[in-house]
């Protein structure tokens, strides 16, 4: 059981973006298979590499000063295999660009955002030029996301003072049919089922807000997760599904932590957050002031979006992650009420709610779960002395193992298309994990100054990107060598 004080102030949040090829970003927060199941989610182009789904294009952003001491970004495209560049459009500050990727190979949505979306328009990726944008109100929406199938765009509208209730603003791209759907409350989440049928968000209702909802509102601790369907008329004027969550508190400190997450056949939603379970009263050591304060403990609510309803609540905190099968979902849970003595990992089979558990040294785990959904990948920080591992946990059989070495961490990394090779930046070196044996094999050496990772869609070829230069190096997988150097310039 976590202690905590019972957050009062609703944040306005900003989403947070993803990596298609590694779990965190430079600068923010990512874990979980968020990346596996995220898609549509935008994604940040400077400081990254973006490669588009057939292998044909790498996209990143290059930060450039000018004369009068102002500053921009430009898109880069380059060409694989033949390192050709592609100049792309250039990005203000302080506008950020971002991408949201698309199944259309040569199709992609260019996002700019200052403190909201500024612009949104289509973006081709074969030649990196920018179409007409959508007709949206600048700074009024945020979190843009591209459906599964591509054939939808979701965006959140913003809190705003002395209002309870954001929309969620569908746009069917075929047409451009633009679509408000009313949430009746604040909504901190959205995501689109894979096979797009359903939009599906986390709000918080208005009739439990209380104030101003620009940021200074008290809320009384009821959530709901709401559904709607999408269909050739639009979404569905209700909500297809409306669950009540009583007693539940998201985590607004960490944005992965409450983030809806759905199963890839589209039937269970996710959140996770903390119930009240308790409370005391502590006494301030210098006025003597007593505080009730509320005993909180981590919990995951999973919906059935078929039937809408609850599921169930589980002890487990979030970001969950799902099998492919759907049948599972993976989650954490701490070994002592304080967070002290590692996490354990969590099991719970969804028929029938059965857990296991598998122990780990890790006060906060990152998990992948591999494409086959047979084994989950965690690492994390030993309590101890900080010391990192990585630990390897047979979903069939349920043993866990420790993959060799110590010290790699999987803060950037890549996986093979068949499931099997993790690939990993750590200190500048490259190295290859063996998921199903364990074994840790340096492939590039620290001296190499390696940053980001891409991985051709063949699983032939690496991209890495070195630290504080201009320089892609494309290395053969079957030789370790480079095969081409690549000066990222204008």
């Amino acid at each position: 059981m976590t202690h905590a004080r019972r957050l009062l102030i609703l944040v306005a949040c900003s989403a947070a973006v993803f990596n298609a090829t590694c779990f965190v970003n430079e600068g923010e927060e990512c874990a979980g298979n968020t990346c596996a199941q995220d898609p549509g989610k935008a994604q940040t182009v400077a400081g990254n590499l973006l490669v588009s789904a057939d292998g044909s294009m790498a996209v990143t952003a290059l930060e450039q000063t000018l004369a009068d001491g102002t500053s921009q970004s430009r898109l880069l495209g380059v060409s694989l295999p033949d390192g050709a560049l592609v100049p792309g459009p250039v990005v203000i500050a302080p506008e950020v660009p971002s991408l949201l990727l698309t199944p259309d190979v040569h199709r992609a949505w260019l996002a700019r955002d200052n403190a909201g979306v500024a612009a949104l328009a289509p973006f081709d990726l074969a030649t990196m030029t920018e179409g007409g944008a959508l007709p949206l109100e600048a700074g009024r929406y945020r979190s843009p996301l591209v459906g599964p199938l591509g054939g939808w765009l979701s965006l959140v509208e913003q809190a705003a003072a002395g209002r309870a209730e954001t929309a969620l603003h569908l746009v069917r791209v075929g047409d451009r049919a633009a679509f408000d759907v009313a949430t009746g409350g604040l909504v901190y989440d959205a995501r689109l089922t894979r096979d797009e049928g359903r939009v599906v968000a986390f709000v918080q209702p208005a009739e439990f807000l209380v104030g101003d909802t620009a940021g200074a509102t008290v809320g009384v601790s009821t959530y709901e997760v709401r559904a709607w369907a999408l269909g050739a008329e639009g979404p569905s004027a209700e909500p297809t599904a409306a669950v009540r969550l009583p007693n539940f508190e998201p985590n607004l400190l960490g944005y992965l932590s409450w983030a809806v997450r759905l199963s890839p056949d589209g039937r269970w939603a996710a959140v996770s957050g903390y119930e009240k379970v308790g409370e005391h009263v502590e006494t301030d050591r210098q006025t003597g002031a007593e505080e009730t304060v509320d005993d909180l403990d981590l919990v995951t609510a999973l919906v059935d979006l078929d039937e809408g309803r609850l599921h169930a609540r589980v002890r487990c905190g979030g970001p969950v992650a799902f099998t492919p099968d759907s049948g599972t979902v993976v989650g954490f849970r701490y070994a002592s009420s304080n967070g002290q003595g590692g996490a354990a990992l969590v099991f719970i089979d969804l028929a029938t709610l059965a857990e296991t558990t598998a122990e780990t040294p890790y006060v906060f785990p990152v998990y992948y779960v591999t494409p086959a959904g047979d084994m989950v990948v965690t690492y994390g920080a030993l309590e101890s002395d900080g010391e990192q591992r990585v630990l390897l946990t047979s979903l069939d059989t349920g043993e866990t193992s420790e993959a060799d070495g110590t010290g790699l961490a999987l803060t950037e990394f890549v996986v093979s298309a068949d499931g099997r090779t993790l690939y990993a930046v750590d200190e500048g070196a490259v190295y290859a994990l063996g998921i199903y044996d364990g074994r840790v094999t340096e492939l590039r050496g620290a001296e190499t100054r390696a940053d980001n990772l891409g991985l051709l869609p063949d699983g032939d070829t690496l991209l890495v990107t070195r630290e504080k230069t201009s320089l892609l190096d494309l290395v053969s997988l079957a030789s370790g060598q480079t095969t081409r150097t690549v000066e990222l310039a204008f």
